[in-house]
């Protein structure tokens, strides 16, 4: 099993750009996020060019974590930065299809289109 798992120690924003120019875009059929909330918009770009069409992008704890997507805006800078995030994935320009699974912490499901 040790060959199917290859172990990189970066941050994702650094390690991301590699992954695309290694695999090349359209290489993968899914992307998971569970990582800096306010870099999420940034994972998401690099994703969109990993992610064949059709392929999956899933972000959690799009509704909170140690907030909550309800609370004001300012409040905390994670939060803030997931509704944005929310807002760009939701929007026509994103080139995602997307919706929110209300369990618990929320979980963006997005299907890239195109």
């Amino acid at each position: 099993m040790g060959d199917r798992i290859e172990l990189r120690e970066s941050t994702g924003l650094e390690e991301l750009p590699r992954l695309v120019e290694e695999l090349g875009d359209g290489s993968a059929g899914v992307v998971f996020l569970d990582a800096i909330k306010s870099e999420y918009r940034g994972y998401a770009e690099h994703a969109a060019r990993l992610l064949r069409p059709g392929g999956l992008l899933i972000a959690d704890n799009c509704l909170g974590a140690d907030w909550w997507i309800t609370d004001p805006a300012g409040s905390d800078a994670g939060r803030d930065a997931v509704d944005a995030f929310n807002r760009w994935i939701g929007s026509p320009g994103s080139g995602f299809l997307s919706c929110c699974v209300t369990n618990r912490e929320g979980l963006v499901v997005a299907q890239k289109v195109g």
